[in-house]
């Protein structure tokens, strides 16, 4: 799949030169993919909102009104599963991207060696890594597997997603956290929704999970539910 990648920076040389750097890197590399580069995080937050569909970040440490990491915060917090390099002048400042899961610190100027090899890490965790979402709750922040998820059951101003480990409560509309999960999850009623891979059985009015529980199905949805079953089989 082609890579999406965009390089934030207020310093239009810098941002140049990074962007430039990003392009040889996808050229000599044979990768398929395009380079954005935007000067402030609200042009990419700008950006961001027609299209999320971005897969690597290059973020400027300092920059005026919103720097990069909390631009970082801001995106993992509307769920963006993109993996997020930071760019900074002052290394001591690295160890404040680890609550936002960044991939790496590079201190400029940027050597082309260095920045290489962090995207390759980079390219290489999207290529194997399996379907997640990043979702936020009292715990915080985490990153969850689309494959360890078995349904998600809609409440009152909060979304259960229950798992094969547990359950966890998210504070975000059901339909936007649907919207968010792959063609792999199938809404059987207006409050739930359900792993097709984790789907055993449907029986009647309920579908039966790999797990043992049992979730409703709407008569109105039964039809599609079965056709989108039969198709991950």
């Amino acid at each position: 799949m082609p890579l999406k990648i965009a390089v934030v920076d207020d310093e239009r040389e810098a941002l140049s030169l990074l962007s430039g750097e990003v392009r040889e890197w996808l050229r000599s590399g044979g990768k398929p993919g395009k380079t954005e580069g935007f000067p402030s995080a609200a042009a990419f937050l700008f950006a961001y909102d027609a299209d999320e569909s971005f897969d690597i970040l290059l973020l400027d440490v300092e920059m005026p009104g919103m720097d990069g990491l909390a631009l970082a915060k801001k995106l993992r917090d509307r769920g963006c599963p993109a993996e997020m390099i930071f760019v900074t002048s002052h290394a001591e400042l690295a160890s404040e991207g680890y609550e936002v899961d960044a991939l790496h610190y590079l201190v400029k100027p940027v050597k082309r060696e260095k920045l290489f090899a962090v995207l390759d890490k980079a390219a290489e965790r999207l290529a194997g890594e399996p379907k997640s979402i990043l979702i936020a709750s009292e715990e915080g922040t985490a990153r969850l597997r689309e494959d360890e998820i078995l349904y998600l059951e809609a409440r009152l101003h909060e979304v259960k997603i229950v798992t094969k480990k547990g359950s966890v409560e998210v504070r975000e509309p059901f339909r936007e956290l649907l919207s968010r999960l792959s063609e792999d999850f199938y809404q059987t009623h207006r409050s739930y929704a359900v792993s097709l891979r984790a789907t055993e059985k449907i029986v009647g009015d309920e579908v039966y999970l790999a797990d043992g529980s049992r979730v409703p199905v709407a008569r109105t949805r039964k039809a599609g539910l079965i056709a989108a079953f039969i198709e991950r089989r």
